[in-house]
């Protein structure tokens, strides 16, 4: 592996762990600390856990490159929930994360500005497709890692994934 001494990449990508934990936690922190806008800010403090998160996996994966698949389907399944997040987050930041109905209404009077169209049902459907589509695409990817050929001895992190 062009000679690099495996001990200074294990210590280097530690250290680097240890940064980008640092600062994630620093993050996290300060959002619980000031946590004035809950609905928002518990959303955004789940989708920083994700930076820990990928360095440690990634610090685990080159310690046991040989559990390296079992340690990636780990950090897919809290990768589907940062999808679910991140689209919770998008929808508070409309205002309206809890009610379907006033989100489906909010979207319905933007496509009656943009399009000349604002009929409800429309705007229901478009709120039904995106949660739909954050569901199936998290459950097509855990899906995709557990593939045979995934299990045969390829990770899920290579070209042939996806990735």
């Amino acid at each position: 592996m062009l000679g690099v001494d495996r001990t200074g990449l294990l210590v280097v990508s530690f250290c680097l762990v240890l940064i980008g934990c640092g600062f994630s936690g620093y993050l996290i922190r300060s959002h619980l600390r000031n946590f004035t806008q809950p609905h928002i800010q518990s959303k955004v403090v789940g989708i920083v856990y994700m930076v820990p998160i990928y360095a440690i996996d990634s610090f685990l994966c080159l310690v046991w490159p040989s559990r390296a698949l079992f340690i990636d389907m780990l950090r897919d399944c809290y990768e589907a929930y940062v999808l679910y997040l991140f689209l919770s987050l998008l929808l508070s930041y409309l205002g309206c994360a809890e009610d379907d109905y006033e989100v489906a209404a909010y979207l319905a009077t933007k496509m009656a500005k943009e399009e000349g169209d604002g009929d409800l049902l429309r705007g229901k459907q478009f709120l039904k497709r995106c949660k739909f589509g954050t569901v199936r695409s998290s459950l097509h990817r855990c899906r995709r890692c557990r593939s045979p050929a995934t299990v045969a001895g390829h990770s899920c992190s290579t070209a042939s994934c996806g990735r």
